[in-house]
């Protein structure tokens, strides 16, 4: 079955660059459509990162590298990891942000701090830092915020 040629390198333990060109070899020599083979070649691309370095995958599939820029499926999946990697760290920063902004309302306000209180802030995100920091401003003592 070519369709599952990508997932070859997923076999072994500690696969050698002749798995990259096994898969290779089976995706192109299938009688599967061109565009499905570009598809299976770009998975095995994608696959063969968890286990090889650029400069392997390079060398293994460069041959087949204008075939797969001109499907664009290659770029499109590289902008998709890109967008998801950029919401991923966004994500953090505003987390980040939050945890330091709710820390800093708490020790302005109280001037001792349980160590349960600090460990349910730095492990908090966003939206919940920010919906507790109007109750600790409002807050008269440490034990009305009921963490």
């Amino acid at each position: 079955m070519p369709g599952l040629a990508p997932f070859l390198v997923l076999c072994y333990e500690n696969p050698g660059p002749e798995v990259l060109e096994r898969e290779r070899e089976i995706i192109l020599q299938s009688s599967l459509p061109e565009d499905r083979k570009i598809e299976l070649l770009a998975a095995a691309i994608g696959l063969g990162g968890e286990a090889f370095s650029k400069e392997v995958l390079k060398q293994v599939f460069e041959r087949d590298s204008e075939m797969i820029k001109e499907k664009g499926l290659l770029k499109e999946w590289l902008d998709e990891s890109r967008a998801e990697g950029e919401a991923k760290g966004e994500a953090k920063g505003e987390a980040t942000a939050s945890r330091k902004a709710l820390m800093a309302a708490l020790k302005a306000k109280f001037e001792s701090l349980p160590g349960s209180f600090v460990e349910r802030v730095q492990t908090a995100d966003a939206d919940w830092c920010l919906a507790n920091l109007p109750r600790v401003v409002v807050a008269t003592r440490i034990e009305d915020l009921g963490w």
